[in-house]
């Protein structure tokens, strides 16, 4: 898949607020308030799988079989959440 292309999946929606020309009022319903937190809590995840994969060994797994593919991702995690920790710290 190409950067900046847009994918349309029927029943999803975005929140982006009031749009321009609007008359004001509320800034989205409560649906679209709810959405907007989800799409916030996904950025998260996917941005802890973009530092597991880039900065903790998660993109090129050399080892075969399910155990010791988990298990090499488990140590990714684990070293993940330790490097969280100390920047928590300082």
């Amino acid at each position: 898949m190409r950067a900046g292309r847009t994918i349309y999946v029927p029943g999803i929606r975005t929140y982006h607020g009031t749009q321009k020309g609007d008359s004001g009022g509320k800034q989205g319903t409560r649906n679209d308030q709810h959405e907007a937190i989800r799409y916030n809590e996904r950025s998260v995840v996917e941005r802890v799988n973009g530092r597991l994969k880039d900065e903790f060994g998660g993109r090129f797994v050399r080892v075969k079989g399910d155990v010791k593919v988990m298990c090499h991702l488990m140590f990714g995690i684990l070293a993940l959440t330790a490097d969280q920790l100390m920047r928590m710290i300082q």
